[in-house]
This record gives C-alpha cells, sequence and structure tokens, in this order.
C-alpha cells in the first residue's frame, strides 16, 4: 500500500517551528516475499529462469520461507544467489526440482567467466539457503577453473542435499 506522511509543524525543545508549507512525503510499501513460486516454460510457472525469480526477491526482500521449484529439463545458466534481505532462520529460502530428483533438472554453464569465485551456481552472501535435487554441470574444458558451485560472501546456513556436481576432467601436459 501506499504511506503518505506531512509534516506541519516541528517540536524541538519547548518551541514549535511550523514550516511555511506543509511537507509530505510518500512510500509505496511492498510486502516482500513468501511462498512457492514455480521456475521454467511451462503455463504454470512464475518466472522463466531462476535470475528473473532472485531478482526480483532480493529487490523486495522476503517476508516469510520462500520455495523456488524448478520444472524438468536443462537450463543454460549461471546463478547467483545475492544476500537478501529478511532471510533467516524463519523466512528461508529452498531451490529445489520440481520432482526432487537430480535427474530432471540440470543447471550447465561453459562461459568463460567461470572463476574460483563465481561458479556455474554461486551462493553470494545468501543466507538460510537450502538448494535440493539439483545437478550442476560445467563443460568449460581449459587450463581454467572448471568451478561448478561457489559459497563466497560470508554465506551462512547453506545446505545443498541429493544434487550432483559436476565438472569435466582437464589435463594439459607441456614439454
Amino acid at each position: 500500500g501506499r504511506v503518505s506522511l506531512a509534516m506541519t509543524n516541528i517540536v524541538f525543545a519547548d518551541s514549535t517551528i511550523a514550516p511555511k508549507q506543509a511537507v509530505t512525503a510518500t512510500v509505496d510499501v511492498v510486502s516482500g516475499a513468501h511462498g512457492y513460486y514455480r521456475i521454467g516454460a511451462s503455463s504454470t510457472a512464475d518466472y522463466v529462469t531462476l535470475t528473473a525469480a532472485l531478482q526480483v526477491i532480493a529487490s523486495i526482500g522476503m517476508d516469510g520461507a520462500v520455495t523456488l521449484a524448478v520444472e524438468s529439463g536443462t537450463y543454460t545458466e549461471q546463478v547467483t544467489v545475492p544476500e537478501i534481505s529478511g532471510a533467516g532462520a524463519e523466512n528461508s529460502l529452498t531451490i529445489r526440482s520440481v520432482s526432487g530428483d537430480y535427474n530432471d533438472v540440470t543447471y550447465q554453464f561453459s562461459g568463460n567467466t567461470l572463476s574460483q569465485t563465481k561458479g556455474v551456481f554461486t551462493i553470494a552472501g545468501a543466507d538460510y539457503v537450502t538448494v535440493k535435487g539439483i545437478s550442476f554441470t560445467s563443460t568449460f574444458t581449459s587450463n581454467q577453473t572448471p568451478t561448478v558451485v561457489v559459497v563466497n560472501n560470508a554465506a551462512t546456513h547453506v545446505t545443498i542435499d541429493s544434487c550432483r556436481i559436476y565438472a569435466e576432467r582437464y589435463t594439459e601436459y607441456t614439454s
């Protein structure tokens, strides 16, 4: 909803000061994210990508537990879970496959932005995050780091359960 305040006077010590004209401030109050959201291409999906859902949630914060359930499929996407205002023990974030089976959902990425600080899936300062029943794959084959899952920026209370994490093996020989 919208909240407006009008300042008509200021009381300081024993004095009251009235401005020449009342000053009004208005702010739109938006509730935080809570509940179940479906990710995927179906007509029942709330968001097409996990990144889109996380951007919205990060922008409005959380005021309850959030579940992001990903539909079956292979997603070529580099995902970052940022720090989210309102997340905590009571307001946790769960990212999981709809089926609960990691064979049904794969996030893969092979771009050159993989590094020791950013993988296919990165939890960057988010707290109280559970990831369940998803596969993460890096198909990046070079002498650089084929990072798959990264937890950094002081993220706490992170659980990765029943997931598959895979990186191609790469060996380079020089003579």
